[in-house]
């Protein structure tokens, strides 16, 4: 199942009143896996006013926390997840990455995939992927056809964007410089543009912090790599290099910084 029909599965599920609860495990429950587990309970009774979202990470037997009731309209602002972490009752931040940045979610496997790639004796438009993110934008790149790029033009990269993987070694961040501005980013990436007066190189500083990377640990999900989306991306809370200039006065300040 495609990643958009992930989601519209889980929407389903909850809009209809079945899914009732969701349990997030700690690591090491099962036979054969370290990774944490997570219950869904399902109930085609009396639709659900809500799910109960219990954050069980820390459990070490006996009576299970107390969990969040979380409404239908709460999730589906959140991208529909179902990580009991993300509604977890913590105090929520002053402001959050989306606050101060557009965020969007990469492209699906569907609109750009192997069969996209042009040999490497082709010219054509840049893709740049998760290996590529450093601080800056580095290495080599796989390309597209022009025919394609212009496709896929809603997901091309312009100078000062910040990029950052989706799954596997979150800490890969990275900001576009101009020799990189009008390249596609690929499906492992998520892209943020900082809006007006916000320094691009202070989100990155951020998102790569121990508290940003504990954060997204903590919401990640995935098995085996941790896998965070654009909405997760969206609630990083605002930390560092003074609140990123306390989030730019509040995203009202104007005026550019130089990227170094």
């Amino acid at each position: 199942m495609s990643r958009g029909g992930w989601t519209n599965y889980r929407k389903q599920l909850i809009t209809s009143g079945l899914l009732r609860q969701v349990v997030a495990l700690p690591r090491d429950q099962f036979r054969g896996t370290a990774a944490p587990g997570v219950i869904w309970m399902i109930e085609p009774a009396v639709p659900a006013d809500g799910v109960l979202m219990v954050d069980a990470r820390n459990w070490e037997g006996g009576v299970l926390p107390a969990g969040v009731l979380v409404s239908a309209e709460e999730i589906g602002g959140r991208g529909w997840q179902l990580n009991p972490a993300t509604y977890s009752g913590d105090t929520p931040a002053e402001q959050v990455l989306r606050d101060v940045a557009d965020v969007q979610p990469s492209p699906s496997g569907e609109i750009l995939g192997s069969r996209h790639w042009l040999p490497e004796s082709e010219e054509g438009v840049a893709v740049v992927e998760a290996r590529n993110l450093d601080g800056l934008v580095i290495g080599e790149m796989r390309r597209v056809s022009a025919e394609d790029a212009e496709r896929l033009a809603k997901y091309r990269v312009v100078q000062g964007d910040v990029m950052i993987a989706r799954r596997g070694r979150l800490h890969r961040v990275a900001v576009v410089g101009e020799k990189h501005a009008g390249a596609i980013y690929g499906t492992s990436v998520i892209r943020i543009r900082p809006r007006d007066g916000v320094d691009p190189a202070a989100l990155v500083k951020m998102l790569r912090s121990p508290q940003a990377q504990k954060w997204l640990a903590g919401r990640s999900t995935g098995s085996t790599l941790p896998h965070v989306t654009a909405a997760i991306i969206g609630e990083v809370p605002i930390t560092g290099v003074e609140a990123v200039e306390r989030a730019v006065k509040s995203t009202s300040q104007r005026g550019g910084v130089q990227l170094g």
